[in-house]
């Protein structure tokens, strides 16, 4: 036990001398606050002094005036699903707390204590700090009430019964009833702590692992103006830093992301007690609040006492506004729980979409529905009732129990770091921010579906929609030899992906990144002195507030964009394709059409390679080149790789390695590695020479069968003529894999095809593809189904008996098939033990004749243009064109029917024995 001023009574603990088991004598905030101060010098650094009023006071105060039997009486009475009565049992439980005065013994051993640590330091505040034995790991953050610059005694009493009220606070009462805890088990043990004043510094908090966005690598700062106080309510407008934690580690300032916001006001401290508002000056008001040495050095605090604790910390800090010195005020651990979140997948899908009323930015991927509930303030919440969707303009800390029983949460308010958009990923309901006119439009509606998809299956919907949710444990899901990467088209998104089990990012395109985080055309930006055009001029001085130097602003943003991905999958990598719009893409960026040829392109057009050594462009490429230098050496996240897009020649590739390196990005420095996309015929014919100048191939599928045809990459007319099954298209896959292999060069492949046909999938990984990249939500099932392969193809240089087996079963079954007849009803042969022989030399001994006739078949179901079905029975699938019946499982049995009623069917006895444990076969029919 800690040492007490009063032995019989255990009333005040101070920091330095809390032990490990004091956690529900002093609460787990003050407890792991007490841990720190034993666990770090002093010139590590600054925490705040101060002491903890125990719970055994708060215990003592409630059972003096029987408070505690009164308020476990009001308490039988609550149901958060009625917010009004809700409220009324709460305020009339903290007027009772507020009524009565603590105990005398009470309060001297306060009163003394709070005289020692007033002569030292002047000022004090008050925090709190809640106990339960039931949930000794739960902290309860944030749901209780501080006071900042008490400077009597009698102000201290006063405050101190302010914060053990807050303990019934609308908020805390609804979490403790929706987690089902005993309210009568739950205390509070206050902290008074020495007061900094910050009223010319700034405050906030350090977020060791962001739990809004959930990764590990990267901690979230917020800082604002003045003192503490609008943390403390949930009201405070701050700034936003994203610091890579590794890169700190190695000595970098990773700070890689920074969103500034506008903070016109603060709190500073009273004349003689308390706090008031203040006018930020207009010239500080855009600016951020504290410097890049302060970010880094909270930063390392942050790491020190995430490493003391064990476990991911939410940590306030303030910064004095007259010596500019830091200091920990609290530190408390997340409650969230990781380990949970990262066992499992949550997958949410809308099975069909309606009437689009809304739409806005949508936080997270969930789906909720429920009867409209338009609010324009908390007087109307009458109105509300649990499980309603709640639309308002904006949200603050007050709204929270509202929220917490809404089935969804749409708000008028910009922002993905608002306060709606914050409890929103907090609790784990959809919620859309940013959708304008959300009030008046939904007045007109009773019914809507609230969904966070991706595209056309995101927004707010008429009527209840049906939809589904998938589970999937992690461990569940196979590991494969193959690499299986995802795409990456937003990277605004790209922190909700870093818990998905895949190998890395195997495409972000630079152009993407472009519109999201820059939005202006470089050549804008490089330019931007020299422009005519006073509108478009005027909109690139709005978007780059705080930027002299335009181009700059271009540079930052973009390493930004690039960080976000290469944070989130860091050490896994992170392929970069440079930038390759078109000039039509290109004028869709604010200037763009000013730097652009204004003719109609026709074919590829001016993309690719060929603008990155054009004079005229060769200052955005330059732009791009810095950004990625930035994000590399700047910032130490050397797990960014660079793909080359559309070059046409070996000459080109030399051309661009050579622009690179003039801009100080040099393939090889630091482990880079330079790709080249494969995606006309010339990098498959010329692969081998391309192999000599790059560290790999990514081939484009979805354009290298348009270019086989002479097709412009943004035509479908001739879209029948090329799939999957062409011969051709295969071929030049092949050639590639074999090609690079010869030169000890990787191949990926990205595109819908690789996740889309299950046939083709089956194709790439018995040609050897390194990896696949494809979009996140085929990821699951593209990993299975590639095990699957894995699983059933043989190691090189061996044979494998059962697999001979299953060949010569799959020959004479195909006999059967493809023969004229009514099927071969419940017959089957049981395949014989084969000799040892090459899997070449069986297939071509037991298909023989059969494959002329099974070559044909294939040409004829080409030409007809038939579109197959599949249905899997006993793990393998069986391929039928869309126009017969679907499979029927009956007695054990595989039917088929064509449009003629012909049967075919594969009997159970047949799969069992020759095809166990080895899914993934195909079978086609027709």
């Amino acid at each position: 036990m800690a040492k007490r001023q009063q032995k019989n009574g255990q009333y005040i603990a101070w920091f330095k001398d809390i032990k490990k088991n004091d956690d529900f004598l002093v609460g787990k905030q003050h407890a792991d606050f007490g841990r720190l101060h034993k666990s770090v010098s002093k010139k590590e650094m600054n925490l705040l002094d101060g002491f903890a009023l125990t719970t055994t006071a708060y215990w003592e105060f409630l059972k003096t005036h029987n408070i505690d039997k009164k308020i476990k009486g009001m308490l039988k009475e609550v149901d958060i699903r009625n917010v009004v009565e809700l409220k009324k049992i709460g305020k009339n439980i903290r007027n009772l707390i507020l009524e009565k005065d603590l105990p005398n013994n009470v309060q001297k051993a306060l009163i003394k204590s709070y005289k020692k640590l007033h002569k030292r330091y002047g000022a004090v505040m008050i925090r709190p700090s809640v106990a339960s034995k039931n949930t000794p790991k739960e902290s309860f953050a944030g749901q209780q009430d501080s006071f900042l610059n008490i400077t009597t005694e009698k102000a201290l009493l006063h405050a101190v019964k302010r914060c053990i009220a807050s303990l019934f606070s609308d908020r805390a009462l609804v979490y403790r009833e929706k987690k089902g805890y005993d309210h009568m088990t739950v205390g509070l043990s206050v902290g008074i702590q020495q007061m900094i004043d910050a009223s010319n510094g700034a405050n906030g908090m350090i977020s060791t692992l962001d739990t809004e966005l959930g990764m590990n690598g990267v901690m979230l700062i917020n800082a604002t103006y003045g003192l503490g106080e609008y943390g403390v309510t949930g009201n405070m407008v701050s700034d936003q830093f994203h610091i890579f934690k590794e890169g700190v580690k190695k000595g970098k300032e990773a700070i890689i992301r920074k969103n500034i916001t506008k903070k016109d006001t603060k709190r500073i401290c009273g004349k003689n007690v308390g706090t008031k508002k203040a006018v930020v000056p207009k010239t500080k008001q855009e600016k951020s609040s504290i410097n890049n040495g302060d970010i880094i050095t909270l930063a390392k605090w942050g790491m020190r006492i995430e490493e003391i604790c064990k476990i991911p910390q939410h940590i306030a800090w303030v910064k004095d506004g007259k010596t500019g010195t830091l200091y920990i005020v609290q530190s408390s651990s997340k409650t969230v729980d990781i380990k949970e979140k990262r066992s499992n997948l949550e997958t949410y899908l809308l099975k069909k979409t309606g009437k689009k009323i809304l739409d806005g930015t949508t936080i997270g991927q969930k789906i909720g529905a429920g009867k409209v509930c338009v609010l324009d303030s908390l007087e109307d919440l009458k109105k509300f009732k649990a499980k309603d969707v709640l639309v308002t303009k904006t949200t603050t800390r007050e709204w929270e129990p509202l929220m917490r029983i809404a089935s969804a949460i749409i708000v008028e308010e910009e922002g993905k770091t608002s306060h709606a958009a914050l409890v929103g990923r907090r609790l784990g309901i959809p919620t859309i921010v940013g959708v304008k006119n959300a009030r008046k439009t939904l007045k007109k509606y009773k019914k809507i579906t609230v969904s966070g998809g991706l595209g056309e299956k995101s927004g707010v919907f008429e009527g209840f929609l049906p939809y589904e949710v998938k589970k999937t444990l992690i461990q569940d899901i196979p590991k494969t030899q193959t690499k299986i990467m995802i795409n990456v088209g937003d990277p605004t998104d790209t922190f909700n992906l870093s818990d998905l089990p895949h190998d890395g990012v195997g495409l972000i395109k630079m152009e993407s990144i472009l519109a999201s985080e820059v939005k202006v055309h470089p050549l804008a930006l490089s330019n931007y002195l020299t422009l005519k055009n006073k509108k478009i001029k005027k909109q690139i001085q709005e978007i780059t507030k705080g930027y002299s130097k335009k181009n700059q602003y271009g540079v930052d943003k973009l390493a930004e964009g690039i960080a976000k991905v290469a944070a989130a999958t860091y050490p896994k990598e992170v392929t970069i394709q440079l930038s390759d719009q078109s000039a039509s893409e290109y004028k869709k960026l604010l200037g763009g059409e000013l730097f652009e040829d204004k003719k109609k392109e026709t074919g590829a057009s001016f993309c690719g390679v060929s603008r990155y050594y054009n004079k005229k462009y060769t200052p955005a490429f330059k732009l791009e080149c810095d950004a990625i230098k930035k994000v590399r050496e700047q910032w130490g996240l050397h797990n960014v790789m660079l793909m080359v897009p559309f070059c046409r020649t070996p000459e080109e590739g030399k051309k661009v390695l050579k622009q690179m390196e003039k801009y100080g990005v040099k393939r090889g420095d630091h482990g880079l590695k330079v790709t080249v996309m494969c995606e006309i015929p010339s990098n498959a014919v010329l692969a081998g020479d391309f192999a000599k100048l790059f560290d790999g191939f990514s081939i484009g599928i979805d354009t290298k069968m348009r270019e086989i045809v002479g097709e412009a990459r943004s035509k479908k007319s001739l879209a029948e003529f090329y799939n999957t099954k062409n011969k051709i298209v295969r071929g030049l896959v092949k050639d590639i894999i074999d090609v690079a292999h010869k030169h000890k060069r990787k191949v990926s492949i990205c595109g819908e095809a690789s996740s889309e046909y299950p046939e083709f999938t089956n194709f790439l990984v018995q040609s050897g593809i390194d990896s696949v990249s494809l979009n996140p939500s085929a990821l699951i099932a593209t990993k299975k189904r590639i095990a699957s392969v894995e699983k059933r193809n043989v190691k090189k240089g061996e044979t494998n008996k059962r697999y001979l087996s299953i060949v010569a079963g799959f020959a004479l079954m195909a006999a059967s098939l493809i023969g004229v007849g009514a099927g071969c009803g419940s017959s089957y042969v049981v395949p014989t033990p084969i000799e040892e022989v090459s899997p070449a030399q069986i297939r071509q001994q037991l298909v023989g004749s059969l494959e002329e006739r099974i070559t044909a078949l294939e040409e004829e179901v080409q030409e007809k243009k038939n579109i197959y079905s599949s249905e899997e029975f006993f793990g393998i699938t069986f391929s039928y064109p869309q126009s017969w019946t679907q499979v029927e499982h009956k007695k054990g049995n595989v039917i088929i029917k064509n449009p003629q009623k012909e049967i075919f069917e594969g009997v159970d006895v047949f799969i069992k024995e020759t095809l166990r444990g080895k899914e993934g076969t195909t079978l086609i029919i027709g």
